[in-house]
């Protein structure tokens, strides 16, 4: 076989070899519990869905205020009449009203099911997020026209997109805001070992690989990654992780909307 035919075969095949890892896509379980972190913004949760395991710990920081505040408030009848949105004998989750940038609201889910939230104040906006932990059942994998009002019914993520390949690149945003929060909370070590798993997770040819891959941001992504743990280990300022994180986020918001543009 000549030279350039055989170049363009192992091309052939290796383009053949990522759109395969892609499609063949899972979210696997972790060994351990993990830790995310949910960013809440004007007027919007990031990332706005995220898939679970029982016993993870799940953190909300507060990062952006408006002024009359942000609260993270599941659909439940206890929580201002909303129809209930959340498994069946779960706990009603409220922080209550938060006026100070920083601010953080945690919270272990251990029920298998689907759990939506919202913004009390700008509900009607469409400030709503959606937890599923380990698998999209329950009252909250209704339809979303069922207690959700409109702007809501637009923004929430659907349960097929956090179960698959958007909702791998949701889980990243959260483990890229797990990192900031780490190190702004002076804690290092767990940082580095958050971007490590990162890092080993594209190395080793696993889904996320395959994703980034099929939207064609693999070198994009994994370059920010390494960045990100250089300033890290290089004790840079708050103001430069933040604005690597948000150059990052960008990207996997970009990834996201050339997922959903296959569709």
């Amino acid at each position: 076989m000549r030279p350039k035919a055989l170049s363009i075969l192992l091309g052939g095949m290796g383009v053949a070899l990522a759109v395969s890892v892609a499609l063949t896509f899972t979210q696997r379980a972790p060994e351990r519990p993990q830790r995310f972190v949910i960013e809440v913004r004007d007027f919007f949760f990031d990332p706005p869905g995220l898939l679970l395991h029982p016993k993870d710990s799940l953190t909300w920081v507060f990062r952006e205020i408006t002024v009359d505040g942000h609260t993270v408030t599941a659909y439940h009848p206890e929580n201002f009449r909303h129809e209930l949105r959340i498994p069946e004998g779960a706990q009603p989750f409220d922080s209550g009203i938060r006026d100070k940038v920083g601010d953080t609201f945690a919270r272990t889910l251990e029920i298998v099911g689907v759990y939506d939230y919202f913004c009390l104040p700008h509900e009607f906006f469409g400030m709503v997020g959606r937890l599923i932990v380990k698998e999209p059942v329950g009252p909250g994998a209704q339809p979303s026209t069922v207690g959700l009002p409109q702007a809501a019914q637009k923004a929430i993520p659907s349960l097929d997109e956090i179960m698959g390949p958007v909702g791998l690149l949701f889980r990243v945003s959260a483990q890229v805001n797990t990192v900031v929060l780490d190190y702004e909370h002076s804690q290092r070590e767990q940082a580095l070992g958050v971007l490590d798993e990162l890092l080993t997770e594209l190395r080793e040819g696993a889904s996320l690989f395959g994703v980034l891959t099929r939207v064609q941001l693999l070198r994009e992504i994994q370059t920010k990654l390494e960045g990100l743990r250089t300033l890290i280990v290089s004790g840079a300022t708050m103001p430069e992780i933040f604005g690597v994180s948000q150059e990052l986020k960008a990207l996997l918001a970009e990834a996201r909307r050339r997922l959903q543009g296959e569709g």
